[in-house]
C-alpha cells in the first residue's frame, strides 16, 4: 500500500513524514509542500525555498525492501533523482556528491537521506527539494530553477 500526502505548509517534510509514518504501515508514503519554511540539508545545512515556487518532497519506504547498503542506497537515489531531471530538463545533468543536482553549473535539487524508526519499522526517509519556477536567489549564487536554465 502507498500513501500520498499534500501539506498547504510545513517546517520541514522529513520531518513531518513521520506523524503519517506513525498512524500507516504502508511500504512507500510520501508527503509533499510547495512551501517549506525550514528545509534541512546535509549535515546541518537548510534548504530554503520560496514559497509556491519550488517542490519539497519526501518519500519513506520501508528499509527491509532493499538489500543496497545505505552508500549505495543514497547513491542509487541520486542517480534516479538526476535522470528524471536530465529527461526533464532535456539537458546533462550533474550529481555533486553526495546530494546536489546541478544542471548548467547551478544547484537544481537537494537530496537528504536519513534512516529512522517509526511503528517498529525501520525507514530511508528520502527528502529532495526541487527549485522549479524561482527566479532569484539572494544568498546564494550557485543555485537555480528549472524556469531560469531551461526557459
Amino acid at each position: 500500500m502507498s500513501q500520498l500526502f499534500y501539506l498547504n505548509e510545513c517546517s520541514s517534510t522529513n520531518d513531518e513524514i513521520g506523524k503519517f509514518l506513525l498512524y500507516e504501515d504502508s511500504d512507500f508514503t510520501t508527503v509533499y509542500t510547495f512551501n517549506q519554511t525550514k528545509g534541512r540539508g546535509q549535515y546541518g545545512n537548510t534548504w530554503s525555498s520560496m514559497a509556491e515556487k519550488n517542490l519539497a518532497y519526501t518519500l519513506a519506504v520501508k528499509a527491509e525492501n532493499f538489500t543496497a547498503s545505505d552508500v549505495m542506497f543514497n547513491y542509487y537515489t541520486a542517480i534516479v533523482i538526476s535522470d528524471f531531471l536530465a529527461n526533464l530538463a532535456e539537458s546533462k545533468v550533474k550529481i555533486k556528491w553526495p546530494n546536489d543536482i546541478i544542471l548548467r553549473n547551478k544547484k537544481i535539487a537537494g537530496i537528504l537521506i536519513e534512516k529512522k524508526k517509526f511503528n517498529l519499522n525501520n525507514y530511508f526517509i528520502i527528502g529532495a527539494g526541487f527549485n522549479i519556477l524561482q527566479e532569484t536567489f539572494d544568498k546564494i549564487s550557485n543555485a537555480g530553477s528549472l524556469l531560469t536554465l531551461t526557459g
